[in-house]
């Protein structure tokens, strides 16, 4: 009975991981496919939308001081979680186009694109709370959030350089790239066109990205 229960739980999992993994393919699909006024409103829509909620939620200058820090600290962190789904789904696919010999790893980047969604969530705990010694890991957490959307962006740029050219190429090279996506409501107009057409003539990648 036991083993029996364990197997259970073991097909179980297995079977969210897979409906997850099919929900995130969905996610990136949208990402890729989607024209870059739709990414642009999606991101920064919630975020506006957020700020509205805010100021017209609050009763007082002390609510608007305190509670709604909350809202809005949400609102940054849903703006922020947008964001670095478009740079995940991106950066994959880009990967995926990447000749086996030269394709990047995921690994760093998976954290990257991770840390700087966890610490906006958490912000708003870091303001909230009376404790000084919290203002110091908060100062830590912005400089590594701000090192993470660098490497994002450097990451994304550098492989879309290595998929146009399917050669390695130095900052130099793609520092337009590397601009325009770091300008991200302007870039957007001039990258999400490329990555359309690359998801349009290549469909999808047969080898997955490591």
């Amino acid at each position: 009975m036991g083993f029996l229960r364990s197997r259970s739980a073991t097909s179980g999992r297995q079977r969210k991981d897979v409906e997850f993994k099919e929900d995130m393919n969905l996610l990136s699909d949208f990402f890729l496919r989607a024209k870059h006024w739709q990414i642009f409103i999606l991101v920064f829509g919630v975020c506006l939308i957020g700020q509205v909620v805010l100021v017209t939620g609050a009763h007082s200058s002390e609510e608007l001081g305190r509670a709604s820090l909350m809202r809005l600290g949400l609102a940054v962190a849903l703006t922020m979680l947008g964001f670095v789904l478009w740079f995940w789904s991106v950066g994959k696919f880009l990967c995926s186009l990447v000749h086996p010999d030269l394709r990047p790893r995921l690994t760093f980047f998976r954290a990257a694109i991770i840390w700087p969604v966890v610490f906006a969530f958490a912000v708003p705990s870091f303001f909230m709370s009376p404790e000084p010694g919290l203002f110091a890991v908060m100062v830590a957490g912005q400089l590594f959030a701000m090192v993470c959307l660098i490497y994002d962006v450097h990451f994304v740029a550098k492989t879309l350089a290595l998929v146009v050219t399917g050669e390695r190429k130095s900052l130099p090279d793609f520092g337009g790239t590397f601009v325009l996506l770091w300008l991200f409501p302007v870039g957007i107009w001039v990258i999400q066109p490329q990555i359309n057409g690359l998801y349009k003539g290549r469909g999808r990648p047969a080898s997955p990205a490591r």
